[in-house]
């Protein structure tokens, strides 16, 4: 894989300070850590939303000589602050309302709205009022319309963090069967980063861990003392392994069980 962002000495105010990370394609980021630790601050900042001159490269270009055409074919972004603006009543209006923002033929549109229907699984729900979805629907249908046109980066920032667990494991599930991006996600909670291919953890302006997410999560005194909680799993098996019961990390619960009665 091949870096598609690379972030140099980005300081912002007293929000981030040193910040040095590379994104690869077609990888899956989680990024969280303590309290106001600038996540969300980044996230804006890799959105172009907030512009600090000379710090931020999309394959080795300054993301902010990019027109705006150009940027708004490579990013996608979304910030869940707790509530939702749609601009149509059902579904299917709001979905064909971003279709008619891309350049798609007529034969290209409709293969891509049946697709994104049953990726999202849509197929019933097209006629419905957004109003009576509930807030997985809402945010499935936020993303389906972040991707119609097929962006190469999609940034969200804590829509994960009011779903139940099965649901935002359904959420990666999605995403990672659209493929074709690289996906970094803010988030408060570690409940499914073990599903993400790179973790950042951030702590007082600078990025304090990163790496491999079952690597980064042994680290398990260290993240309890940010107020981040080990996925279940990941801290049943840190128990065990303490006591000599298992030998690493074990996410399957039947696994587990089995390596125990033996």
């Amino acid at each position: 894989m091949r870096k598609i962002l690379t972030v140099k000495n980005l300081t912002y105010k007293s929000i981030l300070k040193d910040i040095d990370f590379s994104f690869q394609e077609n990888t899956f980021y989680l990024i969280t850590g303590s309290n106001k630790c600038g996540k969300t601050t980044l996230i804006r900042i890799l959105s172009g939303l907030i512009e600090v001159e000379n710090t931020y490269f999309y394959q080795n270009q300054d993301v902010y000589h990019l027109s705006s055409s150009e940027f708004s074919k490579i990013f996608s972004s979304y910030f869940y602050n707790g509530s939702f603006s749609f601009s149509f009543e059902t579904v299917d209006s709001e979905i064909l309302y971003q279709f008619d923002k891309t350049s798609y033929t007529v034969s290209e549109r409709k293969m891509k709205y049946k697709n994104l229907l049953k990726v999202f699984e849509f197929q019933n729900k097209v006629k419905e009022d957004i109003t009576n979805l509930s807030h997985f629907d809402k945010i499935k249908l936020v993303l389906l319309t972040k991707v119609i046109h097929t962006p190469k980066v999609l940034l969200l920032d804590n829509i994960l963090d009011d779903l139940k667990e099965q649901e935002a494991v359904k959420i990666m599930e999605i995403l990672k069967k659209i493929g074709g991006m690289t996906v970094i996600i803010s988030s408060n909670t570690l409940e499914i980063s073990y599903l993400f291919d790179d973790i950042i953890i951030l702590d007082k302006a600078k990025i304090l861990l990163s790496g491999n997410p079952l690597e980064v999560l042994k680290e398990d005194s260290l993240l309890n003392k940010l107020g981040l909680n080990l996925p279940f799993m990941v801290d049943l098996s840190i128990k065990l392994k303490y006591y000599g019961l298992v030998d690493d990390i074990e996410l399957d619960m039947n696994r587990m069980v089995n390596k125990l009665w033996k």
